[in-house]
């Protein structure tokens, strides 16, 4: 095979690898979603699909890596390219430990299925959700697209969350003095707290990852 077309066939394993990574960070947002949902509802089925589903999500990272570590040894990549594979091992790792955590809310939810819920807090857990999903759901896009703005962005949503995990902590804590039949299922909404918490870390992990690809330096934006 020309060099040229060797070089058009690495170019274009380079988008499959974006595509793999594309489809994991959807799957694992969806995970995050609905883990939450199935906690708050007491959804047993739904929790249960979590978990299963969660082999799809570690199936992804197995397979970037592979791939990834096929065209270290086959193509010795230098430069730009280099980079871009080193990140993408990198963001696929703390995709696979959001979708951990997604399945330690799912594990919760079926804990107290039979538990009293939380109602006073809840709508302020659902933005908390919700902006984790939104950061993932940025910094996967920020990603693909190499765009190291879109991910600051993101990353700087995650003084929301943190927001949030201060907030909502001492109120669970604070209910579950006040009755002790919460105590279970507070445990269980401190648990889905912190997981959230850190999926934004990791988050923002990824998008460090993004800015050392475009720019080719070590940021931190957790600061």
């Amino acid at each position: 095979m020309k060099k040229t077309q060797l070089r058009k066939a690495f170019v274009e394993e380079l988008k499959t690898l974006d595509g793999q990574f594309t489809r994991m960070g959807i799957d694992t947002t969806k995970a995050i979603e609905e883990a939450v949902d199935a906690l708050l509802n007491h959804d047993n089925e739904a929790a249960e699909k979590v978990i299963k589903n969660d082999e799809k999500i570690n199936a992804y990272e197995v397979a970037i890596d592979k791939e990834c570590f096929r065209l270290i040894s086959l193509q010795s990549p230098i430069g730009d390219e280099l980079r871009f594979i080193i990140s993408i091992i990198k963001a696929s790792a703390d995709l696979e430990r959001m979708g951990d955590h997604a399945v330690s809310i799912a594990k919760g939810a079926l804990r107290i299925a039979d538990e009293p819920r939380l109602e006073n807090i809840e709508s302020d857990l659902e933005i908390m959700t919700d902006t984790v999903i939104e950061m993932a759901e940025l910094a996967v896009n920020a990603f693909v697209t190499r765009n190291d703005q879109q991910a600051k962005a993101a990353a700087e949503m995650d003084a929301k969350v943190d927001h949030y995990f201060d907030k909502l902590i001492p109120q669970v804590v604070s209910d579950m003095k006040k009755d002790n039949s919460l105590v279970v299922t507070g445990a269980s909404y401190i648990s889905m707290i912190s997981n959230l918490e850190r999926m934004g870390d990791y988050v923002t992990n990824l998008c460090e990852r993004i800015i050392y690809l475009d720019e080719g330096k070590v940021v931190d934006l957790n600061g």
